[in-house]
């Protein structure tokens, strides 16, 4: 949403949990150059999770400056088109009715994400080393991967004191996401950690598994069956990672096994309350969003908007960014008819979806192609021996021009 203020709702409702990093923050977009040292945590208690230094000053800097602090330094590099315009769901008047209370009340929290680390079995094109084990393996780069268990405790801990307590009517959220959360052992521990401190609310808190799904039989049994264990206590949300379908898929996020994905998701479309199928856009995937949007249909079925619905987010960095594209290269139009023709329009959700891809379209063209983007390319491609740029047409024709003009 869109407003003169400089103020986001994400730095209130969001509590984000970094536990290789040992972070605390509020946006999964907000920089990780700072440690939530132990000192503070002991300090703090469960008051470390709004009254931190760092959440004070981007808060401070937010209302009384009206500035995006050093945290939000992403949506600050993309302004005017950050996807931020997106998330923050205050409106101006929201923010003048809230002002007063925003610096002191902590009870605005409604999602809390845990970053369980990089340990994953993909290697997406537009992730990296830092947040993929696979990837790590592929460019021979040591990847910090162990949690300190102190720190985590001690969040943890913490955490569970600070969740009792939020007021009963609190709409609580709960993501846990890595790397690959399927096959960390941490991801049980949080779930039965958090089992023991969510039946006081009015209504059953949401816990969300952010998933790639790629995840081999034994693995996802375990899973499925802890799903069904708690879903008296909490209403499940899966976030299933994917934008695209079949060998593009594949291609995108590298060592995707298509028929498997397909498998476990509708095991997963079976047993939870909500499904999410978690969109990022990419140079890659955008031009063909459509066809995605029809699979997703076909697929999903009945109930979108209330049984399973688009979760949107998109890559701002890398050689992989959309703005890379040029605008004529992409059916913005031809996208939204797609949705359009599955979709009421009034449904809250679609226009959302529609919101992003204006933001989206207004990137478009907004980085210029060089000889480090051409080179990463190509080194991908003799890496891993998949010509991506033939199966890709759009980032062949950008490259093609640059090599044509110089």
């Amino acid at each position: 949403m869109r407003t003169s203020y400089n103020v986001c709702s994400k730095l209130w409702y969001d509590i984000n949990i970094d536990f290789v990093r040992k972070n605390i923050r509020h946006c999964c977009k907000a920089t990780r150059d700072h440690e939530t040292t132990q000192e503070e945590i002991d300090r703090l208690g469960k008051d470390v999770f709004n009254h931190s230094v760092v959440t004070q000053h981007a808060r401070r800097t937010m209302l009384v400056r009206n500035k995006l602090p050093h945290v939000c330094t992403d949506c600050i590099k993309h302004e005017p088109n950050s996807i931020r315009h997106v998330w923050n769901v205050w409106s101006d008047a929201d923010i003048d009715t809230k002002r007063k209370h925003l610096q002191t009340d902590d009870h605005h929290t409604n999602y809390i994400e845990f970053d369980l680390g990089p340990q994953c079995d993909l290697a997406c094109v537009y992730c990296g080393p830092w947040s993929s084990t696979t990837w790590a393996k592929e460019l021979g780069w040591e990847n910090k991967t162990k949690i300190d268990p102190v720190w985590k405790e001690s969040v943890l801990e913490n955490l569970t004191k600070y969740i009792v307590t939020l007021p009963k009517s609190s709409t609580i959220a709960f993501n846990i996401l890595g790397g690959e959360p399927t096959l960390m052992k941490e991801t049980y521990e949080i779930i039965e950690r958090l089992k023991t401190v969510c039946d006081h609310f009015d209504h059953k808190p949401v816990m969300m598994i952010t998933t790639n799904l790629n995840t081999k039989t034994a693995l996802m049994t375990r899973f499925l069956k802890i799903l069904e264990e708690t879903k008296d206590i909490f209403k499940w949300s899966v976030a299933v990672s994917i934008e695209d379908i079949g060998e593009r898929a594949e291609a995108i996020r590298y060592n995707l096994d298509w028929k498997r994905f397909s498998e476990n998701l509708v095991k997963i479309n079976e047993l939870a309350d909500l499904v999410y199928l978690t969109t990022t856009f990419n140079s890659m995937n955008f031009p063909y969003f459509g066809e995605f949007i029809d699979w997703s249909f076909a697929t999903m079925g009945e109930g979108y908007g209330s049984r399973w619905m688009y979760s949107t987010n998109s890559v701002q960095d890398g050689y992989s960014d959309i703005a890379y594209l040029r605008p004529d290269q992409i059916d913005v139009t031809g996208i939204k008819q797609a949705l359009k023709k599955h979709a009421t329009v009034s449904n809250n959700t679609t226009q959302k979806m529609f919101d992003h891809l204006d933001n989206l379209e207004s990137r478009l063209g907004t980085k210029a192609i060089d000889d480090k983007f051409v080179e990463h390319w190509e080194q991908l491609v003799a890496r891993r021996g998949l010509d991506y740029l033939n199966l890709f047409p759009v980032i062949k024709d950008v490259i093609d021009e640059y090599k044509n003009a110089h």
